[in-house]
């Protein structure tokens, strides 16, 4: 099966190189890459059977287990093993081992992945709330946890019979996630037996470090029993307003803001966010990050075009330290940095905000806010690479251009 490369979304250069030439059952890794006259493509086998999202009906707990996560997680564990990911796992990339006539009688396989960004082609559904928010293509890598994720989003649909949140819009997805928690926004009110609605818990953890391994999911018993019991986040007595929509948690504040920057920069430059946080959250601690932050920006000089861009993203970092890097309502993690200029050859807005944000190192500050969260000496160092690289190529280098030499990185 040849997959063509779509123009200015470049491949997963680094699976390629490490992917081919490996085996590994139940996966579509690639076999060759290439261009010719009409375009590049990635080559990789052909799917043995229909997709999942073919004739979708509820399974039953045994072959969710045998046919369907036990494969699935050995396939993770092994791309854990190449320091890889998959980031496409999703019901019509996922297919049933051999031809399918309404009984699961075969281990699932996961799809090709290779041939676009990584997690460029999953809907917010398959996503956790931090990666969802970013642009599809500037995404990065992830992380096994967040393969993880995706096979809980699966394992309810298959569990239900249906794709749950299908038919919701981007926002609301993320916004719902955000405000109830991922499980509670994907199950509703649908009943689900306990030992799957345990495991899907888990999977669904908010908290990549909260989510199983692929080791331990090879044994469901065991993933089970290491369920982690997560806070649920503090609410606030009375939600805060910031454009269209509000806020009653701190990661539903951050989103806000990165979608509504005008709007989210009036109400921290008043003092309005900082008073909802200390007042209605209740959380002393973020109010005082914020107020901190916020006087910083007031010693700048001023006029500063750059400094409400600075100030918007220190608030987004400090309200959700899992939240992607936001600069001016562009959310971006910074290994997608490169592949998301690229595929915005067309939009001059976004490309303009994209160089901003390499020019000024943002990325460095973001780092030093969530520690915990970041090797912040890496992503210094990678900071001021990425802004020598464009200097070198000049402000106006062709975002293709931009792109290869990022991805030199």
């Amino acid at each position: 099966m040849a997959v063509r490369v779509q123009p200015g979304h470049p491949p997963r250069a680094d699976a390629l190189h490490t992917l081919i030439g490996t085996h590994q059952a139940g996966i579509l890794l690639p076999l060759a890459h290439g261009a010719i006259a009409d375009g590049s493509y990635v080559i990789s086998p052909a799917p043995p059977g229909p997709p999942l999202s073919t004739g979708l009906r509820p399974w039953g707990e045994r072959a969710l287990l045998e046919h369907f996560l036990r494969p699935a997680t050995q396939v993770l564990a092994f791309l854990a093993t190449c320091h890889m990911t998959h980031r496409a796992i999703r019901l019509d990339n996922l297919f049933h081992g051999g031809p399918y006539a309404g009984g699961i009688t075969s281990p699932v396989v996961l799809g090709a992945a290779w041939a676009a960004p990584p997690a460029s082609l999953q809907s917010a559904i398959y996503e956790p709330p931090y990666s969802g928010q970013s642009i599809p293509t500037g995404r990065g890598n992830g992380s096994i946890a967040d393969d993880v994720y995706a096979l809980g989003v699966v394992l309810l649909a298959l569990a239900m019979g249906r794709l749950p949140m299908a038919g919701l819009d981007h926002a609301t997805v993320i916004r719902q996630k955000l405000d109830m928690g991922s499980f509670q926004a994907l199950t509703g009110t649908a009943r689900l037996p306990g030992h799957i609605a345990d495991l899907a818990r888990s999977l669904l953890a908010e908290d990549p470090e909260h989510r199983p391994t692929p080791a331990l999911l090879t044994d469901p018993a065991l993933a089970r029993a290491r369920r982690v019991a997560a806070r649920p986040p503090r609410r606030a007595a009375r939600a805060l307003e910031i454009g269209p929509h509000t806020a009653a948690n701190a990661r539903s504040l951050a989103s806000l803001l990165a979608q509504a920057p005008q709007p989210g920069i009036i109400a921290l430059r008043d003092g309005q966010l900082e008073l909802w946080l200390r007042r209605n959250l209740g959380d002393a601690g973020l109010a005082s990050q914020i107020e901190n932050a916020t006087r910083q920006r007031a010693m700048l000089a001023d006029p500063d075009p750059l400094a409400d861009g600075l100030l918007l993203a220190q608030a987004v970092a400090i309200l959700d330290p899992m939240a992607p890097l936001c600069w001016h309502g562009l959310m971006v993690w910074p290994d997608g940095i490169g592949t998301a200029l690229a595929s915005m050859a067309t939009n001059p807005q976004a490309t303009t905000q994209l160089t901003e944000l390499i020019g000024t190192e943002i990325v460095a500050t973001w780092a030093t806010l969530r520690p915990e969260r970041a090797d912040e000496m890496f992503l210094r160092r990678d900071a001021r690479r990425l802004s020598s690289i464009l200097q070198g190529m000049g402000q106006k280098a062709n975002p293709h251009q931009a792109e290869d030499g990022l991805a030199r990185l």
